[in-house]
Formats: C-alpha cells, sequence, structure tokens
C-alpha cells in the first residue's frame, strides 16, 4: 500500500496515462473534443458547485484577484464586474433591455450577475445537458425566468438558435475549443445579424481567466 508521496506520484502517473489515450484516441478520431467536454461536465459539475469556494456566489471557475478586490466573492465576481462596466456603457446607444450571448455560460452565474444589476435579455449556451437545466432553475427561482434562458449546444457551431445580440461573453471556455479561429469569429456572426454596425470592440479582460467580451460599438 503506497502513501504520502508514492501515492501522489503514482495518481500523477496514472493521470498522465489517461491524457495520453484520449490525446491518442483523439487523433485516431475515436473521441471528438465535443463529447469529451460534455462527458466532463456531466460527471463534475456537482462537485463544481458543491466545493466551490465562491460561496454565494455559485462560481464554477477561477477567482481573479484584481485591483480593488477585497474578498474571495469579489474575486469571483471580478471579471463579471469589469464585463458589467463595458455593457452598462452600451445601454445609453441601444436601449434596455440588452441582448446578451454568454458561450459557455455554466451554471448561468454571469447572466444572473448581469440581470440583477440591469435590464437585459440574456441567453447562455452550454454542451451539458445537466449545466443547462441547472442555469434554467436558477433563473426561474431568482426571478429572471422571463428575462434569461440557457439552451444547450455547441456555441461554435451555427445550431443554436441563440439570435442577435449586443454583447457576446465567454469566460474560461477557449481553453476548450478545438478551433480558435472559430470562438473569435463566432460572436462576430451574432452580432452581424443584429444589423448593427461591422464594428466591433473585442477586450480582453483578463488573460488568467480567459475571458473575451465582443460588444457592437458602432452606429
Amino acid at each position: 500500500m503506497l502513501c504520502g508521496r508514492d501515492a501522489a506520484l503514482q495518481d500523477d502517473s496514472k493521470r498522465l496515462a489517461r491524457q495520453r489515450t484520449k490525446q491518442a484516441e483523439r487523433g485516431r478520431g475515436l473521441v471528438d473534443q465535443v463529447t469529451e467536454v460534455r462527458s466532463y461536465y456531466e460527471a463534475n459539475t456537482p462537485a463544481f458547485e458543491r466545493y466551490s469556494q465562491s460561496g454565494s456566489g455559485l462560481a464554477i471557475r477561477r477567482a481573479v484577484w484584481g485591483p480593488s478586490v477585497n474578498t474571495r466573492l469579489e474575486a469571483f465576481q471580478y471579471v463579471d464586474s469589469l464585463i458589467a462596466e463595458e455593457a452598462e456603457s452600451l445601454r445609453s446607444k441601444f436601449g434596455d433591455p440588452l441582448r446578451v450571448c454568454d458561450f459557455g455560460c455554466g451554471v448561468g452565474t454571469s447572466l444572473l450577475f448581469l440581470a440583477s444589476r440591469m435590464p437585459i435579455d440574456g441567453t447562455g449556451v452550454t454542451i451539458s445537458p445537466l449545466q443547462a437545466r441547472t442555469s434554467n432553475d436558477r433563473f426561474r427561482q431568482s426571478g429572471f425566468g422571463e428575462r434569461l434562458r440557457c439552451i444547450e449546444g455547441d456555441f461554435l457551431s451555427a445550431a443554436p438558435n441563440i439570435g442577435a445580440a449586443h454583447v457576446v461573453l465567454s469566460i474560461e471556455a477557449f481553453v476548450h475549443s478545438s478551433e480558435p479561429e472559430a470562438f473569435f469569429e463566432r460572436p462576430h456572426s451574432v452580432l452581424h445579424r443584429a444589423d448593427y454596425s461591422s464594428s466591433v470592440t473585442m477586450s480582453c479582460l483578463s488573460a488568467r481567466s480567459k475571458v473575451f467580451l465582443a460588444a457592437n460599438s458602432g452606429c
């Protein structure tokens, strides 16, 4: 029986072996990345929620200790706060409610954060059926069921009926994308259907959290 450092090294070796197997299978076309990501979140979302360090924030992502952040909850909400500032600046241009899309929305935390601060019509997209159900339950329980919705699907695909948007955000989802170009092109296609100018402002708000915010700033 192994214990301590030896057990940890054995666990690391097993994990690396599993990763190499998955990479080899993916290379042979036996496992596609979408299926792998979906399975990962179906299996782990309950644990993420149960053991999240964000407390009442219910975020299943990393904390970002940006300027003026003093508490763990503020750290988990830091990126959402930056997005809220960008969105707020668009209200005078486009009016209320702003139409917001969250690609890779998890359990809907960012949309709930924005909806609690300004009138939005929000749509989240997640590859996980469990996360979609959880998000919609949270929206209804928070009183935003008529303003927020979550749909199951691959946001890199044209399949999800997302509609037009003023703001598109995606937090810590880039790392799951097998097509980086598509990841950045997809927000443009959603904004383009809004019939606004093609001028788009893109801000990488936090390299650590892999944030991409696309906000229409034309017309």
